[in-house]
């Protein structure tokens, strides 16, 4: 009796200790991070046209998106890995770019003009165009952290909007070539390594990866793409690709929201983090700024709302253990 007691006893101590630290990571690998919000947009206090052929401002603010950077003897920003390691990154090079081209337009800089330029110029100049015409730019990702070489609907529409400014503010044509081709890889079906989902209910989603798991920030970056081109082209076809991505967007939409949190993509357990979160607040609010239909703002509401009651958060922390603890 007593050796089946020790055991019993062994198997509990085995048991609160393998809880305890699935636990503790969650804590210190998955709480603590939600907490953070500092990557979220902002709003910017300027005034500005959302609809003129003339691009100017982004939508929101893209600084306070930006983070684990450093920059080269050029000035290009790199993604900084923890390890210290460096990488070009595609769509952070094309948020820089845009929010440079901003404290230029706000403050008549030409410091900020010229890391602008620098910053299109790499965007125009790392372009790696195919026989058709069409351009991708690449994560090539070789240290010790990742071993990745992939293209990405997101850095396709984000660098969209930041090379329309530079064709607007420049007035130099290749820029917008350059914009144009990045949106006939955007529109090249995802099965012949484009980036446009073609199967099922899922038609017209724009992949941030080569995964297929539907990422929803993604998606709505490259969408936005698509508009600042249609804005400055006013090609229909643009625009088609454009309302085929919201479309799809409202038929999906609910499958990201799981009542206390949005989720990140379709991967099982990919919940976002705060940071995260936010952006789809933001993001669906732009969205009802530039189409005026109620059904964005809705989403924008139900998720702000998700996000400040801490109910909704209660439910996503437990939520979040119970994955933990059952290695889901």
């Amino acid at each position: 009796m007593i050796i089946v007691i020790s055991l019993v006893l062994l198997a509990l101590v085995i048991a609160t200790i393998f809880v305890g630290k699935r636990l503790y990571n969650v804590y210190d690998k998955n709480l603590l991070i939600r907490y953070a919000n500092k990557y979220a947009h902002k709003w910017h206090p300027e005034e500005f046209s959302i609809d003129d052929a003339r691009p100017t401002f982004y939508y929101a603010d893209f600084s306070p998106c930006l983070h684990e950077y450093c920059f080269n003897e050029k000035g290009e920003i790199l993604y900084e890995f923890e390890t210290g390691e460096v990488a070009y990154h595609p769509c952070m090079i094309a948020e820089y770019a845009i929010v440079n081209a901003e404290a230029y337009l706000r403050t008549n800089s030409e410091e900020s003009k010229a890391k602008f330029k620098l910053h299109a110029d790499w965007l125009l100049n790392n372009l790696k165009k195919d026989d058709s015409g069409a351009g991708a730019w690449y994560y090539d990702f070789n240290n010790s952290v990742l071993q990745m070489y992939f293209y990405s609907g997101i850095s396709q529409g984000v660098g969209i909007s930041a090379l329309v400014r530079a064709y607007t503010i420049f007035n130099d044509q290749q820029y917008l070539d350059a914009a144009i081709s990045s949106f006939k890889w955007m529109i090249r079906p995802y099965s012949n390594n484009g980036c446009l989902y073609e199967e099922g209910e899922w038609k017209g989603w724009i992949e941030e990866d080569t995964e297929g798991f539907h990422i929803l920030n993604g998606h709505i970056y490259a969408a936005i793409g698509l508009y600042d081109l249609w804005r400055v082209t006013r090609d229909t076809a643009v625009h088609q690709q454009f309302e085929n991505a919201l479309s799809v967007l409202k038929q999906q939409v609910h499958k990201f929201d799981v009542d206390y949190f949005s989720k990140y993509s379709q991967r099982p357990g990919a919940y976002c983090n705060n940071s995260y979160h936010l952006i789809h607040v933001y993001q669906f609010n732009i969205l009802h700024k530039i189409t005026k239909e109620s059904f964005y703002l809705d989403y924008a509401k139900r998720f702000e709302n998700q996000y400040y009651s801490k109910w909704k958060r209660f439910q996503f922390y437990l939520k979040l253990v119970s994955l933990a603890i059952l290695k889901r």
